[in-house]
C-alpha cells in the first residue's frame, strides 16, 4: 500500500474529519515524500528509522528546522497508525528523537510604539 493510499483511504476519513489545512498540510508531505522518492509513491515500507532520517535531512537542506519537524510528527502519525492498526506488517514503532528547535523570537509592539497608539486611540472623538 502507498502511503498516499493509507492516508486518503484509512487516515484522513477517520483522524483528520473536517480538517481541512491539516488535510492540505499532509498532502504536501505527502508530495515531498514523492519528490524525494524520485517521482514515486512510497509504500509503507518506508516507515523505517534510517529511510525517514533520510528524507528529514533531505528536507532540512530545503525548508526550515520548523516546517521538517512538522514534517517528522506527519510522518511518525501515519508510521504510528500502521503500527498499531497493523497495515502491510509495519512491525515496529518510530525511534527518531524530537529535533532541537531555535526559540522563535516574538514580534511585537515597543513600548513606545504602543503608548503612540493608545494615545492617539484616546484622542479619537467617536460615538457609539
Amino acid at each position: 500500500m502507498t502511503i498516499r493510499e493509507l492516508f486518503e483511504e484509512e487516515y484522513q476519513p477517520i483522524r483528520l474529519m473536517g480538517k481541512k489545512n491539516t488535510i492540505r498540510l499532509y498532502r504536501s508531505l505527502l508530495n515531498r515524500l514523492k519528490e524525494f522518492n524520485q517521482g514515486v509513491e512510497p509504500t509503507t515500507e518506508f516507515f523505517q528509522d534510517r529511510k525517514v532520517a533520510k528524507f528529514l535531512s533531505w528536507r532540512s537542506e530545503r525548508v526550515a528546522v520548523h516546517t521538517v519537524d512538522k514534517e517528522k510528527n506527519q510522518v511518525c502519525a501515519l508510521w504510528r497508525y500502521c503500527f498499531i492498526h497493523k497495515i502491510d506488517s509495519v512491525d515496529a514503532l518510530p525511534d527518531i528523537k524530537p529535533m532541537a528547535l531555535p526559540q522563535r523570537t516574538p514580534v511585537a509592539w515597543t513600548v513606545e510604539e504602543l503608548q503612540s497608539i493608545l494615545a492617539s486611540a484616546s484622542r479619537l472623538n467617536r460615538r457609539y
